[in-house]
């Protein structure tokens, strides 16, 4: 994961694999066939590790709530390890005729709980309906990818990088904000000074 996250699936080596996993090749070949299968292994879980911020939100929450509160979670998550975000960036890289596009199936549960959630509460009248629920999760997933995999560019605008707590909530507070505006939603009073999940 490590490996990967660092450099792709092209500038990935399975020579490199071993080195930090110190193991030989033969032992690599035993557990996987090949790279793609190492690569999609990682893939799924990356997937699963999104699916698991999914599983802590309150669906019982006002959606503003709710939504604010699963965008924290994943912010701080991937602050403290960007690996499954920059697997996600990769990925989002390959060539889309490429055999390897076959690993967004894992992330496409994700991006796909995001939309029904915000259908759903459409459907009961909780999210205006005139947001467009396809576009603003693109919008709202490519904000906060790019602003995480975006380190040099952070430090150019901010001075400092995610590595700092201030900086970190900053960011993250300001996407919650465009978010919630995108989705024409407001957090109840007091649910933005909450520690996230708390």
């Amino acid at each position: 994961m490590e490996v990967f996250a660092e450099r792709g699936f092209e500038g990935t080596s399975t020579r490199e694999i071993c080195a930090r996993a110190a193991v030989n090749g033969a032992a690599l070949n035993y557990h996987w066939r090949s790279k793609q299968h190492i690569w999609e292994a990682v893939c799924e879980r990356c997937g699963i590790w999104f699916g698991g911020i999914a599983a802590q939100i309150n669906l019982a929450a006002p959606p503003g709530d709710a939504i604010a509160s699963f965008l924290r979670l994943v912010f701080d998550g991937l602050v403290r390890d960007a690996r499954p975000i920059r697997i996600v960036g990769w990925a989002a890289l390959l060539p889309h005729d490429d055999d390897r596009e076959g690993v967004a199936h894992h992330f496409r549960p994700f991006v796909g709980f995001a939309q029904a959630y915000i259908r759903a509460q459409q459907a009961v009248g909780r999210i205006p309906p005139a947001a467009d629920t396809d576009v603003l999760v693109l919008l709202i997933n490519n904000m906060l990818t790019y602003t995480l995999l975006n380190v040099r560019g952070a430090r150019t605008a901010l001075g400092s990088d995610m590595t700092n707590p201030a900086t970190a909530a900053r960011v993250r507070e300001a996407i919650v904000k465009v978010a919630m505006d995108l989705l024409g939603l407001s957090e109840t009073p007091g649910e933005a000074t909450k520690a996230p999940g708390g």
